[in-house]
């Protein structure tokens, strides 16, 4: 088997350029943050894998099919979820992810060129206060484009 070029795989990366990470704000210090999750929806052939990249966080779990697929503009696109494992602590009224903890994971060799260079992912994190919890998601759309 041939080892397959950059370009034969898709990346899935938090990059302070494009905005890709989490910031939650107006929190008091009796709020606690739990369950941050990312899910993406790739247009990869059926069976890709994802693997860390050498030297990225490892706080995030590697990505994993869920099963769920859709069809959008005639392309067929897989989700994928990755969940945080590390502590989510703040000081003051705001937690933004820290840079350290971006994740960057690599899939495994596609066939050829992905059909579309669109994709979709969002992000989702609870807020518990006392006995209430509430789930923030931050959805960046289908407007997203490898690059």
């Amino acid at each position: 088997m041939s080892a397959c070029s950059y370009h034969d795989r898709v990346y899935i990366q938090e990059l302070t350029s494009q905005n890709s990470y989490l910031t939650v704000n107006n929190l008091k210090s009796t709020y606690k943050l739990s369950n941050l999750a990312t899910h993406v929806w790739l247009p990869v052939a059926k069976g890709t894998t994802f693997s860390r990249v050498t030297g990225g966080s490892t706080c995030w779990s590697v990505p994993t099919a869920t099963g769920a697929s859709q069809v959008r503009n005639g392309y067929t696109f897989y989700e994928y979820v990755t969940t945080y494992t590390c502590a989510i602590i703040f000081t003051g009224t705001s937690w933004t992810m820290p840079s350290t903890s971006f994740m960057n994971f690599v899939s495994s060799c596609q066939p050829g060129a992905l059909p579309t260079a669109t994709y979709h992912y969002t992000q989702n994190i609870t807020v518990t206060s006392g006995a209430a919890s509430k789930v923030i998601t931050k959805d960046n759309g289908w407007a997203n484009a490898f690059h």
